[in-house]
């Protein structure tokens, strides 16, 4: 066989045993798959099948078996996706483009949009750890809905983030803490957040000095019978990384109260 490459970054091959194989003519087969041909915005995993969904300015959304390493299915669009997000399950998509967000079934031969949603300029969508919400970020928003009835379940606070939101990463440690969320911006805020609390943040780490530009936290359990977590933000900044130490208090039925004594420690 002889392979071929191509400027658009594809890899063919050719079988030579056929006799006919360099007649004119459609001879020419992908090696494994058809692969993208410009550059790859995002791409995201499936949590219960081995799959992995790439999404590209060549305005191509695939989904790929990484056990396999073949190229399970595959969509064009009228316009270059933005980000992309599987559900945790492996069925579902949800693709951002310029002024709306799609959400799509990924189906035997080719990927179907069921529902649009039309939001300015989004950046950023992520699914909670088991699926039931999907998070979207925009300008110096953020909004939250309901996957199953796509119904907004969270917006913003009034006098949170004045600025860009830059990242939302939900609460991956536990089956209650899907509720919980954390997010950061350019206006140097950081938020923990409780879903089901619409009144305030849960907690807020503010340094004005800096932008932040990325969220991830990690909690130890209470060891000292006091009903306080040790709870440690990391967040990053231009040059840095923040970690950010304190205590959440819990009341009996388990919800946060607030949290103290937090402090900034690089």
């Amino acid at each position: 066989s002889l392979l071929i490459t191509t400027e658009s970054g594809q890899i063919y091959f050719l079988d030579l045993k056929n006799d006919e194989a360099l007649y004119e003519g459609s001879n020419f087969k992908n090696l494994i798959a058809s692969f993208h041909s410009e550059e790859i915005v995002a791409i995201d995993v499936a949590k219960c099948k081995p799959l992995v969904v790439s999404a590209s300015k060549d305005r191509n959304i695939k989904v790929w078996n990484y056990h396999s390493g073949f190229l399970e299915v595959f969509e064009i669009f009228e316009e270059e996706p933005v980000n992309i997000a599987f559900h945790p399950n492996g069925l579902h998509l949800a693709a951002l483009f310029r002024t709306k967000c799609k959400l799509m079934n990924v189906c035997d031969k080719s990927i179907r949009v069921y529902k649009e949603i039309l939001i300015d300029i989004p950046f950023d969508i992520k699914f909670s750890s088991y699926g039931n919400y999907f998070s979207i970020c925009y300008s110096s928003k953020f909004v939250i809905y309901d996957f199953y009835n796509m119904e907004i379940k969270y917006k913003i606070i009034e006098n949170t983030h004045k600025n860009e939101v830059n990242c939302l990463t939900w609460d991956n440690n536990a089956v209650l803490c899907e509720f919980n969320f954390a997010t950061c911006g350019t206006d140097g805020k950081a938020y923990y957040w409780d879903i089901n609390n619409t009144e305030y943040p849960v907690y807020e780490y503010v340094n004005k000095e800096k932008k932040f530009y990325g969220v991830n936290f990690y909690k130890l359990p209470d060891t000292s019978n006091t009903n306080m977590d040790k709870f440690y933000f990391l967040i990053i900044d231009d040059s840095s990384l923040i970690e950010v130490e304190g205590s959440l208090i819990y009341k009996e039925d388990g919800k946060i109260v607030h949290t103290k004594d937090f402090e900034g420690k690089k």
